[in-house]
């Protein structure tokens, strides 16, 4: 998705991207925050991660948007939990075994 693609949506659009970062081209998207065609954003993704590179632009593009009232971002850790991390290591100790033996 892009800023023409959101410009063809309903004005006032909430949109939340829990997806894949680059499905969203966040170029343009202040803009249309600005102007009312999005009445929010919410990421759990980027489309260049780590969020903050050597690429300066993407920094100050990315470093606005996330100081808008209007923009909820959260880190993309939902698989991260303690049931998780046992499993891994569980899964882990296991192939480390099987190698030795």
């Amino acid at each position: 998705m892009n800023s023409e693609f959101l410009q063809q949506c309903r004005p006032g659009l909430i949109l939340l991207n829990t997806s894949r970062g680059p499905v969203l081209n966040l170029s343009g998207v202040g803009e249309l925050l600005e102007s009312g065609q999005l009445s929010g954003l919410a990421l759990d993704v980027f489309p260049e991660e780590p969020l903050f590179k050597k690429n300066i632009a993407y920094q100050k593009e990315i470093s606005s948007l996330l100081q808008r009232p209007d923009v909820l971002a959260t880190p993309h850790v939902a698989g991260w939990t303690l049931e998780s991390y046992r499993k891994i290591s569980e899964v882990l100790a296991q192939k480390i075994i099987s190698e030795i033996l």
